[in-house]
């Protein structure tokens, strides 16, 4: 899978950022034990069908962990690193929660192991790519299926994110 070196706008007014789950956690945003939760395989059909899942994209795992899928912007993206942003809370629509702008849908857990999901793109990338994406309004996704694993090297409370896939020693 080759990641873009950009996708999506970063948040330009930090009181309209939608902050991903990692940053949320480690800054109190949210408290797990009041949050209702998704079972894994409802919140990424919703994203299948073009929509964010509800109530955060939080999912309960098997091992009495959590983590969560987001639409964050690509501010830098390479195979070693990425370098993720929030986006402004309308990137998705507040009343049936479709993905109107661009980006990246990520899945994090609560052990900072971030994977990508899907590249959201402009609608036209359908057209040129149509065995790769899907057409949902105004955006595309491509489905990135069993696609690398990063881990959160930094994060911070304005929901920058930095991670970096693992080195590997033999």
């Amino acid at each position: 899978m080759e990641i873009p070196h950009k996708l999506g706008r970063p948040s330009a007014n930090p009181e309209e950022s939608y902050i991903p789950y990692l940053p949320a956690i480690e800054s109190g945003l949210i408290e797990l034990e009041s949050v209702k939760v998704n079972k894994p395989q409802d919140a990424a059909l919703s994203i299948i069908n073009g929509k964010m899942p509800q109530k955060g994209g939080v999912v309960k795992l098997s091992d009495d962990s959590h983590g969560a899928f987001d639409l964050v912007a690509l501010k830098h993206g390479s195979d070693k690193e990425l370098v993720l942003f929030p986006t402004s809370k309308d990137a998705v629509c507040d009343d049936n929660d479709e993905i109107r702008n661009t980006g990246l849908v990520i899945f994090s857990t609560d052990e900072g192991l971030i994977k990508p999901f899907a590249f959201v793109d402009r609608a036209s990338r359908a057209i040129w790519r149509p065995e790769e994406y899907r057409n949902f309004g105004s955006v595309s996704l491509r489905f990135l299926g069993l696609s690398s694993s990063y881990e959160a090297v930094e994060v911070e409370s304005s929901g920058v994110i930095v991670a970096r896939k693992p080195m590997r020693y033999f």
